[in-house]
């Protein structure tokens, strides 16, 4: 520890100061200690004196598991794991959105350029910052009668709500947006954001453009065939007989 803060601070470094907390017993649960560590001092409360059941921690924030089978292997009540999991996770959104999330959402020219530099690199795709996407959350069936549950049952047989994000060519999340109910079209989902209104009508976008086979090309996102084309949203080709450039074309936007 010592040789790793000269490393980082130079010699006789002041500013860190070891803290007895219980120690992880191997290389893969400094995540889970972090959280766990992060959300304690969010309330307020001294990790020192708390002894952590990283198993039991880990079975739900790396895998995921339902409430009652949580309940049965902490011996707590249904209700309570509901509480627990609701505070950690609004704790963890609200301390750690900006500085894991907003963050990464460029800005200014130099930082889209990068960002379209990575993803030629890393993925082979020109001119091209984000790809934006949507996935089906589970939940249970929501009170409100008929009309209610209709809004919430998707097309692939169950109830959610709609997490939608953009993510970067190093698989990172750099904006995102949840809640919206799962019989939405993702394209109803995305035009519904303040993104989509932010890229429309204000300057979100650089006013910057490539010359890519003598068509000017502004910087894009890649979307599947749910979403509406425009001239900053780029997605597959929908015929049902492609010529082999059209193909490759999909083949390329499909893997970045």
């Amino acid at each position: 520890m010592q040789e790793l803060a000269e490393d980082l601070l130079g010699p006789n470094p002041n500013s860190i100061t070891s803290i007895p907390v219980q120690q992880q017993t191997n290389l893969s649960d400094c995540g889970v200690f972090a959280i766990v560590f992060a959300t304690y001092l969010v309330f307020g409360q001294d990790p020192i004196e708390v002894t952590f059941d990283i198993p039991r921690i880990r079975q739900y924030l790396i895998r995921g598991d339902y409430y009652y089978t949580i309940s049965e292997m902490t011996g707590l009540g249904v209700s309570t794991v509901c509480t627990i999991v609701n505070e950690v996770t609004k704790a963890i959104v609200e301390n750690l959105w900006d500085e894991c999330v907003t963050k990464h959402m460029r800005k200014s020219e130099e930082e889209f350029k990068e960002k379209m530099i990575d993803m030629e690199q890393f993925w082979q795709f020109p001119y091209c910052w984000a790809a934006v996407d949507g996935c089906h959350i589970p939940i249970k069936c929501p009170p409100g009668g008929p009309e209610s549950r209709k809004e919430y049952y998707n097309l692939k047989n169950f109830y959610s709500v709609i997490m939608m994000g953009l993510v970067d060519s190093n698989y990172r999340f750099i904006w995102g947006t949840c809640g919206f109910p799962g019989n939405s079209h993702d394209a109803i989902v995305f035009q519904s954001t303040k993104l989509w209104s932010d890229i429309r009508v204000s300057d979100l976008l650089p006013h910057i453009a490539r010359d890519i086979g003598g068509v000017t090309v502004p910087p894009i996102v890649l979307g599947d065939l749910a979403f509406p084309f425009q001239t900053w949203l780029m997605k597959p080709f929908s015929n049902a007989v492609l010529t082999p450039k059209r193909r490759n074309f999909n083949y390329r936007l499909s893997r970045a």
